[in-house]
């Protein structure tokens, strides 16, 4: 899916999910108005109960594992997007993470191979290349050639990405 795409694809959802809460506080105020005193507080001791449940639930490992492969059914049926948790795969809460860094006209990086660059051994991997010509190459080979204007996506350790960013 393109980048246009994708951002009007969030922009919907993010519009959808703003009428979403607007409708909810309407909703709650206007069934406060005109209620007793009593009346507001049983009804607002229920607004309150209903966020501890659903917050509860929100957390609850159990319901994650029991709706987990259920979700992913429904998806594989009704679509071919393929659901996996690259966050656990890729061991990003561990102190690894992907970045992505521009490649300067002055930097060191330019006119050189990955291969040259030798970044496994600075202990981070190569993910892909979006050359500025538009073109993206997927996990380059060693003879992949970075020039300025280029933007390299790196996996490593975060203090080490962090250092080149």
């Amino acid at each position: 899916m393109a980048g246009p795409a994708r951002r009007r694809i969030i922009g919907m959802l993010i519009r959808a999910g703003s009428v979403g809460i607007v409708t909810a506080i309407s909703t709650l105020m206007l069934s406060m108005i005109g209620a007793e005193r009593g009346a507001t507080m049983d009804r607002l001791g229920v607004l309150l109960l209903g966020v501890i449940v659903i917050f509860a639930l929100a957390r609850s490992k159990r319901l994650e594992r029991w709706a987990t492969p259920i979700i992913r059914r429904a998806l594989q049926k009704s679509t071919d997007f393929d659901l996996r948790d690259y966050a656990h795969v890729l061991h990003l809460r561990e102190n690894y993470g992907v970045g992505r860094i521009e490649v300067e006209e002055n930097s060191s990086w330019a006119g050189k191979t990955l291969e040259e660059l030798n970044l496994p051994s600075r202990g981070m991997n190569v993910l892909g290349a979006e050359h500025n010509d538009g073109t993206y190459e997927g996990v380059p080979d060693g003879d992949t050639v970075i020039e300025a204007g280029d933007r390299v996506v790196l996996y490593g350790q975060r203090d080490r990405l962090n250092r080149l960013e």
